[in-house]
């Protein structure tokens, strides 16, 4: 796909331009695009971001990727896409990863840490990286690997710039985060008052087809007998509903 140097391996014995290169000012349409590794994913899309291309065996960016660019994958895409269209005007999606296979690993921090940097967020909200024991079905293992790969972007990543250097180069400067709110954390310390976006978290949460459809009519009353708990727990008032977090401070 990026091409090779003469001599970048057995049998490389001229230079020869990738898909990404030949398809600069043109289009070139990627099948089946879930199926790629995770990795390969990854550096996909920062040869998109950037918009440049490094054959194999060469130590500098030989050319340009500005093209258009297709793809196709036999996943429903409206399973990720469809909730956050419901509650998000401005959604970044990561490379596919599988569902129940999530870990914490340098590539997903990584990407974290480049939409941190893009998006210069004050405050970050995510799953808590710690189990609870009293409440299990609040801590699914991808839940915890997406948690703890958030708090390992977020800091000292995010902010460090020797943390992954390369991406200083294509202008992704270090970021602080202000404050982390953490969902399903053993120890809530905060309540907002939801009352008003009630209708979009259900709609949101029941577009999660993949997830919520066999609760079918009854997700809306789990969800709000939960509401209303939280709201009474932290002094919200009489028949509002509550959303609970942790927030960390980091100055």
């Amino acid at each position: 796909m990026c091409g090779h140097r003469q001599g970048a391996f057995t049998g490389a014995d001229r230079d020869k331009p990738g898909l990404l290169e030949t398809a600069n000012g043109g289009t070139l349409f990627l099948d089946e695009l879930t199926e790629m590794s995770h990795p390969i994913q990854a550096k996909l899309l920062r040869v998109l971001q950037a918009g440049v291309v490094r054959r194999v065996g060469s130590e500098q960016q030989d050319a340009t990727a500005d093209g258009r660019f297709g793809a196709a994958t036999n996943r429903d895409r409206q399973y990720a896409r469809a909730p956050a269209a419901l509650v998000s005007t401005g959604s970044r999606f990561l490379p596919c990863h599988r569902h129940g296979w999530l870990e914490p690993s340098w590539e997903l921090q990584r990407q974290i840490v480049e939409v941190i940097r893009e998006v210069q967020p004050q405050r970050v909200l995510i799953q808590s990286p710690e189990r609870r024991y009293d409440r299990i079905q609040g801590s699914h293992p991808d839940h915890l690997a997406a948690g703890e790969a958030a708090i390992r972007a977020i800091y000292p990543a995010a902010e460090n710039r020797f943390a992954w250097p390369e991406l200083i180069d294509q202008g992704l400067q270090p970021w602080h985060v202000n404050e982390i709110w953490i969902m399903a954390h053993p120890d809530m310390t905060h309540a907002v008052d939801i009352t008003d976006a009630f209708g979009r978290k259900v709609a949101a949460l029941q577009a999660h087809v993949s997830q919520t459809g066999p609760q079918g009519d009854q997700l809306e009353g789990f969800l709000r007998s939960w509401g209303l708990a939280v709201a009474e727990t932290f002094g919200l008032g009489d028949g509002r509903l509550g959303e609970c977090f942790a927030i960390m401070d980091l100055g």
